[in-house]
């Protein structure tokens, strides 16, 4: 079964000020650190909605809240190693696993795993999360951790984000460039450049059904 999916421009906007003065200052590229500030914050900002956005108010819709999606419950306790491998069967009994899966946590999370055993006390036993943070190993998966996922979701405000699932199928579209708008004018009177940046993009899940997270995942 084919489908379509849509996609359309939505506008985030940052702004900052900065004294007029330290444009003067050879020894500080303000204006390379002022673009670099800014775009990394886009950047983080494209995650968290493709990852939470809510698909109204002007944002994309994130995983979390995309339709299809599937979700294991984890019964608001520590996650298990079983538990942790009932996403991906979730995922593989719709047909929808392929070779690009991945787990992503957030990094208290993958923490928690790190002292977790697999099988508890039975001999040979390892730690769920295997490797350093940004690069580790979940039942035979590579693994990240980032803090783009929430810690406070579920009614408590305490259950934390665990999202399994093939990652090349997160599509990002984007209109135009970042722009940059330089006002010198502004806030010439107090002395200062005021920086508007403006980009235009969306997010989208291509396959639903290839992606599982986890409800009710908590620390304790």
């Amino acid at each position: 079964t084919f489908t379509t999916r849509l996609m359309s421009p939505k506008e985030a906007i940052g702004v900052t000020p900065f004294p007029r003065r330290l444009v003067n200052m050879a020894a500080v590229d303000i204006e390379g650190r002022v673009r670099n500030s800014f775009i990394n914050k886009h950047t983080l900002l494209d995650d968290r909605m493709a990852l939470h956005g809510r698909g109204t108010d002007g944002e994309p819709t994130g995983i979390y809240n995309t339709p299809g999606v599937q979700a294991v419950a984890f019964g608001g306790a520590v996650p298990t190693y079983a538990k942790l491998v009932d996403l991906g069967g979730a995922i593989a009994d719709a047909n929808a696993d392929s070779d690009f899966m991945k787990y992503m946590m957030t990094p208290l999370m993958a923490s928690k795993m790190k002292q977790t055993l697999d099988f508890g006390a039975v001999a040979g036993s390892r730690p769920i999360w295997d490797g350093t943070y940004r690069d580790g190993q979940v039942a035979g998966y590579g693994a990240g951790s980032t803090k783009q996922l929430s810690s406070t979701l579920g009614a408590g405000a305490d259950e934390h984000g665990i999202v399994f699932g093939d990652w090349t199928g997160l599509i990002f579209g984007n209109w135009g460039a970042l722009e940059f708008i330089v006002d010198e004018v502004t806030l010439a009177d107090r002395g200062q450049i005021k920086i508007t940046t403006n980009k235009r993009g969306d997010s989208v899940v291509e396959r639903p059904e290839a992606f599982a997270v986890a409800s009710g995942a908590k620390l304790a």
